[in-house]
Formats: structure tokens, sequence, C-alpha cells
């Protein structure tokens, strides 16, 4: 690119050029250093604005896995909770039983002697 495309190298219409040309091709330009002087210091700077809002969008949208995580962890442990609740219930049901089991057992030997 010559450097009559550039024009006057105000921040302004540095930017506004940028916007026109879009990220890619700013970029290739920057990296391949052929603007003024001027205008790859002010696309630099437009490109690290670029850059600044993108990290914000992607520590937004980590922050809102972070929370959807938190939250799945917390349902988890409320079922583990109820999970666990349930089988102590459980546990205590098959004692009572294996307990009515041995009564019978007991009752059928002294049934047996006795008869």
């Amino acid at each position: 690119m010559t450097d009559s495309i550039f024009g006057k190298n105000t921040p302004h219409r540095v930017a506004a050029k940028c916007r026109e040309l879009g990220e890619e091709e700013v970029r290739r330009i920057v990296a391949d250093r052929s603007g003024t002087p001027q205008w790859l210091a002010e696309a630099e700077k437009w490109l690290l604005q670029i850059d600044r809002a993108d990290e914000k969008v992607s520590q937004s949208e980590n922050l809102e896995i972070a929370r959807s995580a938190k939250d799945a962890a917390w349902e988890a442990a409320n079922a583990a909770r109820d999970a666990a609740r349930e089988a102590k219930t459980a546990n205590t049901i098959a004692t009572l039983a294996l307990i009515a089991a041995a009564i019978a057992i007991a009752v059928s030997i002294v049934a047996v002697f006795l008869t």
C-alpha cells in the first residue's frame, strides 16, 4: 500500500480507516510495517483497544461459565445429600429386616424344640 491511502494520521482518522479496512487487514499492514510510522503507531493503539475489548468479553464469558459450574456443583451436592439421606433410610430398613429375620429364625428353632 502506498502512504497516500493513510492520509492525515490523526487518531480519529486512523481509527476510521482501521474500521474500514477491518481487523485482519490492519494486522497484516502492521505486521508488514507497510504504513507511515505515525499511522502504524495509531493502528497499533487501535488493535490494542480491539484486543482489550476481546479480552473483556472473554473474561465475561469465563465468569458466566464459572457461575454455571458453581450452580451445577451446588445442584450435585444437594442431590448427593439427598441420596445419602435415602441410603441411610434404606440401611435402617435393611437392619430392621435383618433383626426381624433373626427373630423369625430364633422363633422357628425354639418351635422345633418345643414340638
